[in-house]
């Protein structure tokens, strides 16, 4: 429901937005991102449901494979990265965005 509203929104605006010289899409499963909440135990990400992160993903994966031609996107699984606690891995972030650019 509330996908479908930013949607139309979105598409209302699409033409007068510039098109993004980048897209980074951090992917990660709904269950791995579900174990992650948990660790975190932040008390206003409890109440997400898997079902929900998972209708979520759909969507997302969706979306990349029908604009994915649009414009240059970056995916990156980020199932190995954790940028809030591992500086190398920040590293290996940008790393892999500026390959990316060149």
């Amino acid at each position: 429901k509330d996908f479908n509203f930013f949607k139309r929104i979105y598409k209302g605006a699409e033409s007068f937005l510039p098109k993004p010289d980048l897209l980074i899409y951090l992917k990660l499963s709904p269950e791995y991102l579900v174990r992650q909440i948990k660790q975190r135990g932040r008390s206003y990400e409890k109440n997400i449901s898997l079902s929900y992160l998972k209708i979520l993903h759909k969507l997302s994966e969706e979306w990349v494979r029908k604009n994915s031609r649009k414009f240059p996107m970056l995916t990156i699984n980020t199932k190995k990265l954790n940028f809030s606690k591992n500086g190398p891995h920040k590293k290996e972030f940008i790393k892999l965005v500026r390959a990316y650019i060149k």
